[in-house]
């Protein structure tokens, strides 16, 4: 069935059209279904046809990039409903003004959504608040350390192993200065000549370039790697989110040209930088009431104890923020924490809401000065939480990754919709074995997902993800024999369909772990 173009038109983020000095971007996020996309036609933009081989599609919410001319039907991009995409455009030349950008994707499920959407431009301001982006702070040995390459990390390549060079990159800060590398490395069997690294944009109204914006890298022999140093001087401590981009073209060994288009570096938030500062109770009472706050509710996997109160009191040491003595009542836990942005001196406080009582909602609440760094810093506190096993998964997640892993499967979408029915019913259940079969689906589909896109192989996904369900068994109290079940199911499951695709493999492993724990899954 089509969908109507005016239904379609509401992926569009209004106001997040860019144009940037070599192209442009926008974003949309998917509000409507789950999709797999197995094509995308080139952007147009006032009836002008797009080079698609240009075009760079990133998903914000999981940090995973793609090219539009790679998609297809053996290499599809996960289209997921909650999710943000940014398409960023390269080598068209815009001026500011009215445009009107025509978007076509071909999915699996659905087939052509196509739409169009009016938007005026905004030069250089480019910002994505929901990105999940950090700042490094380099000591002098942390910048050796990144000149030798040593801190760049594998999950920031972009390019696939099979390609001549690889390209990582990285961004520190020292000082009254931001230090961005870009490391090229070859991989292939022959030289290559004629390297350059171009920075293509950068928010030059806040930082200022020293040097060159182009550097040539003359001859790099096999195996061989060169890091180019880019420094910016801060002129401004504003609170905003901007990217740095860059392309390495080269010569390969037969005389073609090419262009590598670098992942973006987004400086989101300069002061986001947080530190600790201790302060008294009453004058955090005070303070607090000023601040602009947002509010998230918490699920915990363990009844709020002394040991899951110490964890969750870590969660916000390990963000930056003092944390002030614990208050406790005969009817809830409160914890507070209070921080200043390292460069700007604005105030940030977060307060956890721990009720005795099972039936009252815990909440984490975090406010900032002006709300500059409010997004940020829950996103920040949930992300320590699920790390340290503290948070259980949310069901509406679960559910996504749970029809992702039966879409890569090919399951029909009669049994998906019976699986998912019976799934739901975990929503309301608190028992270890619904939080710890939670896990299992999460943690499969965010496996798919890393080793679909060469982030981890095979056995390196099936590794953590056995090591992350035995985690948090451990802390929900379940049994070893139990623990043990799990992980020879779940490893029987990657066994048995070896041959036979990687979305076969993890759904397989999902549904024979929830076998393991008794819950009654369709085969």
């Amino acid at each position: 069935m089509k969908i109507p173009t005016f239904i379609l038109r509401n992926m569009y983020i209004k106001q997040s059209f860019r144009i940037v000095s070599n192209g442009f971007f926008f974003s949309l996020r998917n509000s409507l279904l789950s999709e797999t996309v197995v094509k995308i036609a080139p952007i147009v933009i006032n009836k002008e046809k797009c080079p698609i081989e240009n075009l760079t599609i990133i998903n914000l919410t999981n940090n995973i990039e793609y090219l539009a001319s790679d998609i297809s039907e053996d290499k599809p991009m996960p289209f997921w409903v909650g999710e943000e995409f940014q398409f960023r455009q390269s080598d068209v030349s815009l001026k500011p003004g009215e445009y009107v950008i025509l978007v076509c994707l071909h999915t699996k499920q659905t087939g052509f959504l196509e739409f169009d959407f009016t938007d005026d431009s905004i030069v250089n301001e480019g910002r994505h608040p929901d990105s999940d982006i950090t700042l490094l702070e380099s000591s002098p040995d942390e910048e050796a350390q990144i000149e030798l390459g040593e801190s760049f990390r594998e999950s920031e390549q972009l390019a696939d192993t099979t390609r001549p060079l690889i390209v990582l990159r990285d961004l520190g800060r020292s000082q009254n200065q931001f230090v961005f590398k870009v490391k090229v490395q070859n991989q292939s069997d022959f030289l290559i000549s004629g390297a350059t690294v171009m920075l293509a944009d950068y928010p030059d109204n806040l930082l200022s370039l020293n040097g060159s914006p182009n550097r040539k890298i003359d001859n790099l022999k096999p195996g061989a790697f060169e890091t180019v140093t880019y420094r910016f001087d801060v002129l401004s401590e504003r609170c905003v989110g901007r990217d740095i981009h860059a392309d390495v073209s080269y010569y390969d060994h037969r005389g073609l040209r090419h262009t590598i288009a670098v992942k973006p570096k987004v400086i989101k938030h300069v002061c986001d930088l947080l530190k600790p500062e201790e302060i008294k109770p009453e004058e955090f009472q005070t303070l607090y009431v000023g601040l602009e706050k947002a509010t998230m509710p918490l699920s915990l996997l363990a009844p709020p104890d002394d040991e899951s109160i110490k964890a969750l009191t870590s969660a916000l040491n390990e963000s930056n923020m003092y944390t002030l003595p614990i208050e406790r009542e005969s009817t809830s836990v409160v914890i507070r924490a209070h921080g200043k942005g390292k460069t700007t001196g604005l105030h940030a406080a977060a307060v956890l809401f721990l009720p005795v009582s099972p039936s009252e909602p815990m909440t984490l609440e975090f406010g900032s000065e002006g709300g500059s760094m409010t997004t940020h810093g829950v996103h920040e506190i949930q992300r320590l939480m699920e790390k340290l096993c503290l948070i259980e998964r949310k069901i509406d997640y679960v559910l996504s990754n749970s029809e992702r892993l039966m879409v890569a499967a090919g399951e029909s979408k009669e049994k998906m919709n019976d699986i998912q029915s019976k799934l739901l019913e975990l929503g309301d259940r608190t028992d270890s074995t619904s939080q710890l079969a939670k896990e299992i689906l999460a943690l499969a589909g965010e496996k798919l997902t890393q080793v679909s896109i060469g982030q981890q192989t095979l056995n390196q996904a099936i590794g953590d993800m056995l090591a992350r369900i035995e985690a948090i068994s451990e802390k929900l109290g379940i049994g070893k024999s139990i623990i043990d079940k799990v992980k020879d199911a779940i490893s029987g499951g990657a066994a048995d369909l070896a041959k036979k695709g990687v979305g076969n493999i993890f759904w397989n492993m999902a549904k024979m772990g929830l076998i393991a724990l008794g819950l009654p899954v369709p085969i």
